[in-house]
């Protein structure tokens, strides 16, 4: 009978952890919240507020490919547990942003219903 190692345990539950978080700032990047904030910044029909949109989607952008660029870098740097810790605490800020975006929308029904039933 053959029994996993301790090493094939370990890199199994890496893996399963890798896969389980690797999705989560993917909305971040380019995704509904971003084509919404743009579109909100932009509404406003000023050139102000489209060069402000426009610089921040840039900035955006730079950072992005230097994250990308650099990820080697980045992840010697932080080593494991650093990444873990990190990991962490994005899934958390996004799991508040989306709460916040979730109670917002909530709120706009709640508050419409009043008006329509009162």
């Amino acid at each position: 009978m053959h029994t996993p190692s301790d090493e094939d345990i370990k890199s199994s539950r890496q893996a399963k952890l890798g896969v389980a978080i690797s999705p989560l700032a993917v909305h971040l990047l380019a995704g509904p919240g971003t084509i919404a904030t743009a579109m909100s910044f932009a509404v406003g029909g000023d050139v102000i507020h489209i060069i402000i949109s426009l610089a921040a989607f840039a900035i955006i952008c730079l950072v992005t490919y230097f994250c990308f660029r650099y990820s080697e870098e980045v992840v010697k740097f932080f080593g494991q547990n650093g990444l873990n810790v990190v990991t962490r605490l994005m899934g958390l800020l996004i799991a508040a942003i989306d709460t916040g975006m979730f109670l917002t929308g909530v709120g706009a029904v709640i508050k419409k219903m009043v008006e329509i039933y009162t």
